[in-house]
């Protein structure tokens, strides 16, 4: 096997190595977009890793490219955390890098590859993103892949509604708010 050549289909190791990479750390996000302007909500997907080991990066993006996919990849400044106990978490000298996955095909692609080998709560992050982004994707194939034309239907939104009952604990993510505008929207 030839670890050269980038055209090499990942492997299940690979594939393995990645998932435990999302599971500890990544993240899993359905999210729901409300717009000031009275305009339909917005609802996208994000699959993410972030670290700052260069090196755990590199290899997550050679496997993202080697099933075609091209991640997101931005470096930022990490900000350290202040613990109870008066002590600080984090290092300023070593930048933070996240690796984000949000086009439909690819999100899909990367999930339902991850998915079979995932255990913890991002499985079940997961379980919806996919069963979100397939409905989304055959309506767009449907569309004749115009997915301007393709909105949101009532089982979209339960979907999205369902992620935010079951995962987004924080009031700061206006929870209610989303789950209102989305029952309302249906």
């Amino acid at each position: 096997m030839d670890r050269d050549n980038q055209q090499e289909i990942p492997t299940d190791v690979e594939l393995a190595w990645l998932a435990g990479v999302l599971e500890c750390d990544g993240s899993v996000t359905l999210s729901c977009l409300v717009r000031r302007n009275g305009a339909k909500p917005k609802m996208g997907v994000e699959l993410k890793i972030y670290n700052t080991d260069g090196g755990i990066i590199a290899k997550a993006v050679s496997i993202m490219e080697r099933l075609g996919i091209s991640p997101y990849v931005i470096e930022r400044t990490q900000k350290t955390i202040d613990m109870k106990n008066g002590k600080q978490y984090g290092d300023k000298t070593k930048p933070m890098i996240a690796v984000t996955v949000k086009k439909l095909a690819s999100a899909y692609l990367l999930g339902k590859l991850l998915h079979p080998m995932m255990f913890g709560e991002k499985k079940h992050r997961l379980t919806l993103v996919i069963q979100f982004l397939a409905r989304r994707l055959a309506k767009i194939e449907a569309a004749g892949g115009n997915f301007r034309q393709v909105c949101y239907d009532k089982e979209d939104c339960a979907i999205v509604v369902d992620f935010y009952k079951r995962f987004v604990k924080r009031p700061g993510h206006n929870r209610h708010l989303v789950e209102a505008i989305l029952n309302d929207f249906t």
